[in-house]
């Protein structure tokens, strides 16, 4: 399923590291033993373990620039049946903590369903909730302090595709934001991420922008990954950045494990295209896209411009695991 975030713009990005996205917890077996009774007592039978093979998308985040009179606006799309609990944030003020500098002061969050224009729910200043301080600590998201303007909730959303939109709240009007979704589920929840996308402005250096995610399990996930940029002109985005390249950056890591300048029209992913519900690319187009196998951990996608240009693009992952 694709979406397209409505308008601009991990903190995983080469200078700054936020330990939100550090937090990869591995599965650990399930032990068994059986029980035996009779009328002549109860026998217990050795202990086995049983390890339960999967992978699931469990934390994306978007570090971007939040712009006069403009948005950051990551979207992301759920699949099962039900609904997920899940840990939405939107951290200005307390990146300041972790070196970044011009922050947005005062940030702002909606939640939108995809192809809507209601807001689902809002929040300006999360006002240092107990249980939300209890529940950041158990998604492994990091503190905020109490009486700072970043902004969180807590919510049950029933599958399908949102839209996350920070914005200047207050008297604050641009400044480096970062939106952040977790979810708060077990893994063994029905419902999962399935597909996040971020539409915003990449500028250069600490600019780029740098959409992160992590994988929990015990097994390689396949993704696709693409950077769109001539390609949103059949959507009417205007100010697009004309030869965007990517890089699929490990966790503490700076050589990427995967990149790409130029898809190349090839068989292999025009076929992952239609596999995820994608929109088409122009075979010739100057778009990104790879196709990789990533072991569970956390990785950050690094979106720049050829010969440091500018311009709107489009960061979308896809997971393509059943």
């Amino acid at each position: 399923m694709t979406h397209i975030a409505s308008t601009t713009s991990c903190l995983w990005f080469r200078k700054v590291r936020l330990p939100s996205l550090l937090r990869f917890h591995p599965v650990r077996p399930l032990t068994y033993a059986v029980v035996v009774t009779n009328s002549g007592g109860q026998v217990t039978s050795s202990s086995v373990s049983l390890a339960v093979n999967f992978s699931r998308l469990i934390n994306v985040s978007t570090r971007g620039l939040v712009q006069a009179g403009s948005t950051l606006t990551p979207g992301f799309v759920m699949r099962g049946s039900g609904a997920k609990q899940l840990v939405i944030r939107a951290v200005g003020p307390t990146l300041t903590a972790f070196g970044v500098g011009g922050v947005l002061s005062d940030a702002k969050l909606d939640v939108i369903p995809l192809g809507g224009s209601n807001v689902l729910i809002s929040n300006d200043g999360w006002g240092g909730s107990a249980s939300l301080s209890s529940t950041f600590a158990s998604v492994g998201a990091f503190a905020l302090p109490a009486n700072s303007k970043d902004s969180a909730v807590q919510a049950g959303l029933v599958s399908g595709g949102y839209t996350v939109r920070v914005s200047p709240g207050g008297t604050a009007t641009s400044g480096i934001a970062l939106a952040e979704i977790y979810d708060a589920d077990p893994l063994t929840a029905p419902v999962r991420l399935v597909n996040v996308s971020t539409l915003g402005f990449v500028g250069t250096g600490a600019n780029a922008l740098s959409p992160g995610f992590v994988i929990r399990g015990n097994l390689a996930k396949q993704l696709l990954i693409r950077a769109v940029g001539p390609g949103l002109t059949q959507f009417g985005v205007g100010g697009l950045l004309a030869d965007p390249q990517l890089q699929v950056i490990p966790a503490g890591q700076s050589t990427a494990v995967a990149s790409n300048d130029n898809w190349g029209g090839t068989s292999l992913l025009k076929s992952a295209f239609t596999q995820a519900g994608a929109f088409v690319l122009a075979d010739g187009s100057m778009d990104a896209a790879v196709l990789v196998s990533l072991a569970p951990g956390g990785y950050t996608v690094v979106v720049s411009g050829v010969g440091n240009t500018t311009g709107n693009a489009l960061v979308e992952i896809y997971d393509l695991d059943p």
